[in-house]
């Protein structure tokens, strides 16, 4: 704890400092804590002590026989005492050097005073720094409690809850799974957690345990990891894991237990059993779409701290758009086993996409071996329609384009995230497909649609039929849009917009008449395409409220 009393501590003390203190053992344990003093010039002393006590004596009472002072001074040394000073007199002028060689090998600072001093004074002041430091140490215990007992009953997310802990530890902090995945962290740019999976499991049998197997908390070295586990109801979640760090007034180990303890409530208010992997993915996935990374090396860190491949492998973004009844949750899970049936490892969460709309959003990491061709992507698309149960479900899966790099895949994200306002590519079943490497041109205009420029190209082109539509209430936009994907066949144009062929041709006329041009000329078509992908990305807008755009 911070506020402990070392033998270093007690050295520095004027009274102790008076009597000319040498430092015969034990020089590096001189940090060692001091749990109370004993004035100790009895043989027997060793049956009252329960370790940490620092002794002082005159030596009188030490055997003279070499046999019977091992014997004395090593119960002393099991017992795990902190240290002792000894005063130096004409009665007792020396250190014996078995003494030394016992206490250097037990490690265990054995101190000699020159000059008497008077061992009431020190056992005195020693006693009220010990007893006040115990006062400030449980009053900073329940300022920690208070601190995640509100956590708790406010229902805070794990996130917060972690990073508190890394706020009040000023430490890295980490939450893992059974399986050694990251839930969590704070602390740390996320740089800390590159090859998790194996400092995890160095650090599990390297590190001092918040909690004993009887319960008692540890009282360990700032130097080391602390490891806590959360469990409840005799269930196992996973591990809380603190880096080194500074000292706290309360004890390392007692805040990492009450972190453990509102994590643990934390996860048992959830019902669902991945609920910790879908907010850790979720908050990954949100990270990467807004840049909330140092570096490349720190979100590396993050995504092979959740066993997500980045060392030789590509990368590339997918989104599903459902609409439907059916639970998104449901989706999410369906997508991410269909993709590891695929041969990707990837993360999936649902996200807000730039218009608002829910979509599941999933990174997925391959070798460079397996290309995301259209078999491969039609594939998905079949066994996804296949788990399609509710008659009024349907879906856009978006593929993005596979890159090399991680810093490359936020644009291929970006893009997928919103590609619902985008033209299909192809259609298996009920799920219309959209891949990047066939529309190309849609990353181009998906990065201007913002542009002011872009909305007056919309209104330019598109403007008439936009007032039109606000005005009688029909739909003319569809109509149009789908004449544009199926140029040269009107058939299937009139088929997609779910209309017969005579009033598909009268409202075609209705288009040409309106705007002005031929929909049977393919630079009109070209440029009737590009302002219907650029209305579409900016989000699908009333066309009654278009001329209060425009002119807004």
């Amino acid at each position: 704890m911070h506020n402990r009393v070392t033998v270093a501590n007690v050295l520095r003390l004027q009274v102790v400092v008076d009597g000319a203190p040498d430092v015969l053992a034990g020089r590096d344990h001189l940090n060692s804590t001091v749990a109370w003093v004993h004035v100790a010039d009895s043989t027997s002393v060793a049956t009252g002590l329960d370790g940490g006590e620092l002794l002082l004596s005159t030596g009188t009472a030490w055997p003279s026989r070499d046999a019977d002072l091992e014997r004395y001074l090593g119960l002393l040394l099991e017992a795990k005492i902190s240290g002792m000073i000894v005063e130096l007199s004409d009665e007792f002028p020396h250190i014996p050097a078995l003494a030394i060689r016992l206490f250097d090998q037990a490690h265990t600072p054995l101190i000699v005073l020159r000059h008497p001093i008077q061992f009431v004074r020190v056992t005195s002041v020693v006693h009220r720094q010990i007893i006040a430091g115990q006062e400030a140490a449980l009053d900073a215990r329940a300022t920690v409690h208070a601190l995640f007992t509100e956590m708790s009953l406010r229902g805070s997310p794990l996130d917060f809850i972690v990073g508190e802990l890394a706020r009040e530890l000023s430490s890295t902090v980490v939450l893992e799974d059974e399986d050694r995945r990251v839930i969590a962290f704070a602390g740390d740019d996320g740089s800390a957690l590159i090859g998790w999976e194996k400092l995890s499991a160095r650090i599990s049998s390297e590190a001092a345990w918040g909690s004993s197997r009887t319960g008692r908390t540890a009282d360990c070295d700032e130097s080391a990891f602390l490891i806590s586990p959360i469990a409840a109801r005799g269930r196992r979640f996973g591990n809380l894991i603190v880096f080194p760090s500074r000292p706290h007034l309360a004890g390392r180990a007692t805040v990492l237990e009450q972190g453990a303890i509102a994590l643990a409530l934390n996860r048992l208010t959830s019902d669902d059993p991945v609920e910790w992997t879908r907010q850790s993915e979720r908050l990954l996935v949100e990270a990467l779409i807004s840049g909330r990374y140092r570096s490349q090396q720190s979100l590396l860190g993050q995504l092979d701290g959740m066993g997500f491949p980045t060392t030789g492998r590509e990368f590339a973004a997918l989104a599903l758009a459902v609409r439907g009844a059916e639970p998104l949750k449901k989706w999410a899970d369906f997508l991410n086993l269909r993709l590891k049936e695929a041969g990707v490892a990837s993360i999936v969460a649902i996200t807000d996409s730039m218009s608002g709309r829910r979509v599941i959003t999933a990174i997925v990491s391959h070798d460079p071996q397996l290309v995301l061709s259209e078999l491969w992507v039609r594939h998905l698309a079949s066994t996804l329609n296949r788990g399609a149960g509710a008659d009024d479900f349907s879906a856009l899966l978006s593929v993005g384009q596979s890159v090399d790099s991680v810093d490359d895949l936020l644009r291929s994200l970006i893009n997928v995230r919103d590609s619902h306002d985008f033209s299909p590519t192809m259609q298996v079943g009920r799920i219309d497909v959209w891949r990047a490497t066939d529309r190309p041109i849609d990353y181009l205009l998906a990065a201007l649609a913002q542009d002011g420029r872009a909305r007056w190209f919309i209104d330019q082109t598109l403007g008439p039929l936009l007032r039109h539509d606000g005005a009688h209430g029909s739909d003319l936009i569809s109509v149009l849009e789908a004449c544009v994907r199926a140029p040269g066949n009107r058939s299937a144009a009139a088929k997609a917009s779910l209309l017969s062929r005579s009033v598909f041709y009268q409202r075609i006329a209705v288009i040409e008449n309106l705007l002005g041009v031929s929909l049977r000329d393919g630079s009109t078509l070209s440029a009737l395409h590009t302002a219907l992908t650029l209305y579409r990305t900016r989000g699908t807008v009333n066309p009654g409220q278009w001329d209060r755009l425009v002119t807004g």
